[in-house]
């Protein structure tokens, strides 16, 4: 939501629920949370931007290929929007640092003229020859230097004022990339899939985040399902700022029934949109880590003769080397540290210590 301080906007616990609903049987009777963390929040909304992102670089053709998934008109009117407001926004941030540097030159000549006021006034002081021409040329270099500041006050004011717009100006440019992103999201979730699901964007995206470019290999199940609930937890705020904006805009005048609306066609788990393949992903990686045992730690190797650790690899003939090795060392502290190397220590036979 993008302003979560507005009473009009809190969402009431019914609501939450019917939000967080996946089955159309039944209403869940866990309300959707906000997150906890800013930690969470910003590797949520990290998650959406590697979106946006994906999605330009498959459109734009320079980075990866066309065919990864079919955007439609919709979603490409909405990027390419969302796009233009965005450099435009770029360019009057431009316009605005050099705005400032040319308030600040005008401020460096009016100094500089103050200066060359200043001088001129103390060289025709020198050259008056009567006192009460003096005084009068004085008092009219006063009367100039007042004026002066009284053009420059005025013209910082005008100044003031030209920022404050341009600060309400950029607000509004600010304000309408969010409305256009808001739609570009709205577009990708709103996509029927009634063939191939990976036509759509969400769903292409989906499959491209299974791999893990660090360790070059498939990412594991239990850690994938992570990102599909990032998908779809984000989805269910696009539909909650959707029906946010309705309401205040007056077209549905129940909060609940708009919700129940977009829900039902678009985020639950039998929906062909990309939620519903999102849910389905999400299934089949739960049952897949409920029903699989890692490998473990420790095992056996090599015909039962070789224990391995992780990159260890240890060898049962090394065992007795190993026990050899490190009674050496446990005599070596004994006598040394323990015993400070002192003649006629005691020694026990092994054999001989028993437990009564």
């Amino acid at each position: 939501m993008r302003d979560s301080h507005s009473d009009a906007q809190r969402l009431s616990r019914r609501d939450a629920k019917l939000l967080n609903t996946f089955r159309a049987a039944e209403m869940s009777q866990k309300p959707m949370q906000p997150l906890q963390t800013g930690k969470a929040r910003t590797r949520y909304i990290a998650t959406w931007q590697k979106l946006v992102c994906y999605f330009a670089r498959v459109t734009s053709g320079q980075c990866l290929h066309e065919d990864l998934f079919c955007p439609t008109e919709t979603q490409l009117d909405r990027f390419k929007a969302a796009e233009a407001v965005a450099k435009a926004l770029v360019r009057s941030g431009g316009v605005t640092q050099k705005n400032e540097g040319d308030g600040i030159a005008n401020g460096e000549g009016c100094e500089e003229g103050g200066d060359r006021g200043s001088r001129g006034d103390r060289k025709e002081e020198e050259e008056e020859e009567e006192e009460g021409e003096e005084e009068e040329e004085e008092g009219g270099a006063d009367g100039e230097e007042r004026e002066r500041g009284g053009r420059g006050g005025a013209a910082g004011e005008e100044v003031g004022g030209g920022e404050e717009e341009e600060e309400e100006e950029e607000q509004k440019k600010l304000d309408r990339l969010d409305e256009e992103v808001m739609k570009f999201s709205l577009a990708l979730i709103q996509q029927c899939l009634p063939g191939r699901a990976f036509n759509s964007p969400m769903v292409s995206f989906a499959a491209v985040l299974a791999w893990d470019v660090s360790a070059k290999s498939w990412m594991k199940v239990s850690n994938y399902t992570s990102y599909l609930s990032q998908l779809i937890y984000n989805s269910q705020l696009v539909v909650l700022q959707h029906c946010l904006d309705r309401v205040e805009a007056g077209e549905p005048a129940d909060m609940s029934g708009c919700i129940v609306e977009m829900r039902d066609r678009w985020l639950l788990n039998n929906s062909l949109g990309p939620v519903g393949e999102l849910h389905s992903f999400r299934l089949l990686g739960s049952s897949i880590v409920k029903n699989t045992v890692n490998q473990a730690q420790v095992r056996w190797c090599e015909g039962e003769d070789t224990l391995v650790y992780n990159a260890i690899h240890f060898a049962v003939s090394d065992l007795a080397k190993l026990v050899q090795a490190e009674t050496e060392a446990a005599l070596h502290i004994l006598e040394q540290d323990l015993c400070f190397a002192l003649p006629d220590v005691p020694t026990y036979p092994v054999s001989a210590l028993v437990d009564n």
